[in-house]
């Protein structure tokens, strides 16, 4: 799985790459919110760019 930060930016519209609603999506998320979000809902194996 594959994700990026647009997909959590809540500055962005749907149609411009933001993928959760609204309300779960914050401003100019950064890869290390995404990291942190991963492991505290028990994701441990990430790989990153």
């Amino acid at each position: 799985m594959t994700l990026w930060t647009r997909y959590f930016d809540s500055k962005l519209s749907r149609s411009e790459g933001r993928r959760v609603p609204k309300e779960a999506s914050i401003p100019n998320p950064s890869l290390d919110a995404l990291v942190w979000a991963a492991r505290d809902v028990g994701l441990s194996k990430m790989k990153r760019d």
